[in-house]
């Protein structure tokens, strides 16, 4: 995720468009229902924003481009190893469990890193997703009128269930609603936690964040309440610590379409497995926990600061926005440049791209202005293009 400096609390989730690359911007604020599956949806296509581990390079790693209005990809070398052919879908996707979803002349389906379909291409299907732990979605066209249907696929192309496709699943379990309230199934979609609650989130670190009578906390793959419903807002654990949030009015309204709308002051802290408030709800914003660094927005600061796990101040408020920790860099902005800091908040590549995203297998994508490509982690161009 992402997190700028202007703590707008909205809830809304924006895209910064930079070339053709569109990086995911959250102002963190009040999140609706509803803008909880939206955003489950976009986190899903777009770059995730789960930890990747340290790994070394591999001539299979395989990294999305453009060139002509059709997307190909490169290898780490930046050598072009598939043609540019695909139509651009949404952020193309990284391989994912060895395989990436893509849309062709004949259809949609999942290449594998020759670029050889491995599943499809299917003219029926459309929208394809990334696998994860073996399921996938896809939207089957409609025929004679009928509507489209979202359904989920397994690594051979078979439909498993089709009509509702609302999440994906992580730790051997997926939120699933039954059209009223959420809970989780395994995949024979058999459900393991019944559907009882407003809202629920993937699992990670062994625990889900959950919405009941408004409010979040967090459940155990057993249903069992680790952390009270206390909090008007919670996000799924990263790096052993879950993101809390309350929010506490000021008195003051603001005039919206449907009415008079409360202004709200909202205080962001962190708690742990056990459910303990490590970090005391303070911040104004912040970024999800990333090899043991988060950044965050002080009370009174317009910029945004580098804690560790004891919420110690790591890095005084420096950056305009940031992403979160990938392979030891994190992306951040200052004076409108984009470049890398680690985890000491030092720049190792310093702002100069007008866009960036995260490290993924040693790559990073970047713009400039009127180009974008991708840099290693010294910051070598390893492949780039112009905008036409």
């Amino acid at each position: 995720m992402y997190v700028d400096a202007e703590g707008t609390a909205t809830g809304e989730r924006r895209y910064c468009e930079y070339g053709r690359w569109s990086v995911p911007v959250v102002n963190v604020g009040r999140r609706s229902s509803s803008e909880t599956l939206l955003r489950r949806r976009w986190d899903l296509f777009f770059l995730l924003s789960t930890a990747i581990c340290m790994m070394a390079q591999s001539s299979d790693d395989r990294y999305p481009v453009v060139r002509n209005g059709k997307v190909g990809f490169i290898d780490f070398r930046g050598n072009e190893v598939i043609a540019p052919q695909f139509f651009p879908l949404a952020d193309m996707a990284h391989f994912r469990d060895d395989l990436a979803p893509v849309v062709a002349l004949d259809g949609a389906g999942y290449i594998d890193a020759t670029g050889r379909f491995v599943i499809g291409p299917n003219r029926g299907w459309g929208q394809p997703t990334q696998f994860h732990e073996g399921i996938a979605s896809v939207v089957v066209w409609g025929e004679g009128g009928a509507p489209n249907t979202p359904a989920f696929i397994d690594r051979t192309g078979r439909i498993v269930l089709s009509g509702v496709v609302q999440a994906y699943f992580a730790e051997g379990l997926m939120p699933l609603s039954d059209t009223r309230r959420w809970g989780f199934v395994d995949q024979s979609f058999h459900w393991v936690i019944p559907p009882k609650y407003e809202v629920a989130e993937e699992f990670s670190d062994g625990l889900a964040p959950v919405q009941i009578d408004g409010k979040w906390g967090y459940i155990d793959k057993a249903g069992d309440e680790i952390v009270p419903p206390k909090y008007d807002l919670a996000w799924p654990f990263s790096d052993g610590l879950g993101r809390v949030q309350i929010d506490i009015a000021t008195g003051e309204k603001h005039a919206t379409m449907e009415g008079p709308r409360s202004v709200y002051r909202h205080q962001l802290g962190f708690v742990d497995s056990n459910g303990k408030e490590v970090i005391h709800p303070q911040f104004e914003s912040a970024t999800n926990f990333q090899q043991d660094r988060a950044f965050v927005m002080l009370p009174g600061s317009r910029r945004l600061g580098m804690i560790d796990k004891l919420g110690n101040i790591v890095h005084e408020p420096e950056y305009e926005q940031t992403g979160e920790f990938h392979e030891d860099l994190a992306v951040a902005c200052l004076n409108g440049k984009w470049g890398y800091v680690d985890t000491g908040g030092g720049w190792i590549i310093a702002p100069q791209f007008s866009g960036g995203g995260d490290f993924w297998r040693g790559l990073a994508r970047v713009a400039w202005r009127g180009g974008y490509g991708y840099i290693d982690r010294r910051g070598t161009v390893v492949w780039k293009t112009t905008t036409k």
